[in-house]
């Protein structure tokens, strides 16, 4: 590294007496040491590794309150420790975050910090995680995260803090997660669309839009009754009309009720590779079928008396919210 230890004022600090006391550490043979030795030397340096982090990120976080590195030409902080100590741009910015969250918003998370009893990982997590509650319940959430970072590990603290609000309160979670599953319907339904769009020398249309859960269900109760695998008479195809009329006559229609059919029931129309039925007879894919069907509920719907007529009658909209 090209900086000067004095350069920025660290002679005033016992910095000196510290790299000292480090020096001594590791001049001692670690070969030597018995096994509990070194199981408490590795304690140590992992407690103390923790309060030398507490103690960067307080200097960075004062550095960047004056200003210093606008001061010196670089466009943040960010980028000044990462050029000046030749840090990647992610552990950089890391850094920075945390010094900026550590005091001001998580304060008992920068005291756990300078204990060394959280490490620098668990304090990212409590500084990341916190902010997300309300107000009233960040400090709660703080003191739990913190508790438990002394039994998990990061996976399961990382686990325990994207549910945080449910272990603080379970009861404003539940409101919280009914109101975006509201909105997620909301904005689902307002983003239905239904497009044909003819392709330019090409006898195939493209079928594209969006459906919300509920739209999707009345659809899919509506063809799953067409969509089972079957043999055609007389090795006829599916564009045939007598083919056509059997499917309708096979199928055993039923007249689904959009209100309790369940979009996540899934039926003929959704089968996949491993369809079960009279494969071998019926030589259509499980699209195909799925087309076919849509395509014969229109010709059904046609065929009934109570269709809008599009030049004198506005159709009805079915609003099932």
């Amino acid at each position: 590294m090209s900086y000067a230890v004095g350069s920025v004022g660290f002679v005033d600090r016992p910095w000196a007496a510290v790299q000292d006391a480090l020096k001594e550490c590791a001049r001692v043979s670690t070969w030597a040491r018995s096994p509990q030795e070194l199981i408490d030397d590795v304690d140590w340096v992992q407690v103390l590794s923790c309060q030398l982090a507490a103690l960067n990120l307080e200097l960075l976080r004062e550095v960047d309150a004056q200003g210093i590195p606008a001061r010196l030409g670089a466009a943040n902080t960010t980028a000044w420790i990462r050029d000046r100590y030749r840090l990647s741009a992610h552990t950089a910015s890391q850094q920075v975050r945390l010094a900026a969250a550590l005091d001001p918003r998580i304060p008992e998370t920068a005291a756990a910090l300078v204990d060394g009893s959280i490490n620098v990982e668990q304090a990212q997590l409590i500084a990341k995680a916190v902010p997300t509650l309300p107000g009233q319940y960040q400090a709660d959430g703080e003191k739990f995260l913190i508790d438990q970072c002394a039994h998990l590990g990061p996976r399961e603290s990382g686990w325990l803090a994207e549910r945080l609000l449910d272990q603080i309160a379970p009861e404003v979670a539940e409101q919280r997660a009914a109101e975006r599953l509201a909105r997620s319907e909301e904005r689902a339904y307002a983003d239905r669309c239904f497009n044909l769009t003819d392709l330019h020398g090409d006898a195939r249309v493209r079928f594209s839009g969006w459906l919300d859960r509920e739209s999707a269900a009345v659809v899919r109760a509506a063809i799953d009754p067409l969509c089972a695998p079957r043999s055609n008479p007389n090795g006829a195809g599916p564009r045939d009309s007598d083919a056509r009329d059997w499917d309708a006559r096979g199928s055993g229609l039923r007249s689904p009720n959009p209100r309790t059919a369940d979009p996540r029931d899934s039926g003929p129309c959704d089968s996949g590779p491993h369809d079960s039925g009279p494969r071998d007879s019926d030589p259509r894919t499980p699209g195909q079928r799925r087309a076919d069907a849509l395509v014969e509920v229109c010709r059904l719907a046609l065929a009934c008396r109570d269709l809008p007529d599009n030049a004198e009658q506005q159709p009805r909209r079915n609003n099932y919210h």
